[in-house]
């Protein structure tokens, strides 16, 4: 799992992730990703077009993120899950809580009326 942050402006932050979100890549993920959306409040795109696979700790990790700046008045957004990223997000109900854009910019979008 690799995963690259780019501070974008407006107090937002790109994560993006390229690799699997499984037990190991997640536990990667985590040690950069945590701090970041843990430590003030922002606004998060997790750009997921390189993830290949991600299980149910992949979730976690989205809700999580989104359910820490959610209570510091941030918002977290995903943007560009390919084919079954996007259909494992679907079926386990994510894009219910954090929204799914299907490009960068139509995240930073929502982001910036969020």
């Amino acid at each position: 799992m690799k995963v690259e942050v780019t501070e974008l402006p407006g107090n937002m932050v790109r994560l993006d992730l390229a690799g699997r979100l499984d037990i190991e890549g997640t536990q990667k993920a985590e040690t950069i990703v945590s701090p970041i959306v843990t430590a003030r409040q922002m606004r998060v795109i997790f750009n997921l077009s390189s993830v290949t696979f991600m299980a149910s700790v992949g979730i976690r990790l989205l809700l999580s993120a989104a359910l820490a700046q959610d209570g510091m008045g941030g918002k977290v957004v995903v943007a560009m899950p390919q084919g079954i990223v996007r259909a494992i997000l679907e079926t386990a109900g994510v894009d219910q809580l954090v929204p799914i854009y299907d490009s960068l910019e139509a995240a930073q979008a929502g982001l910036d009326f969020a």
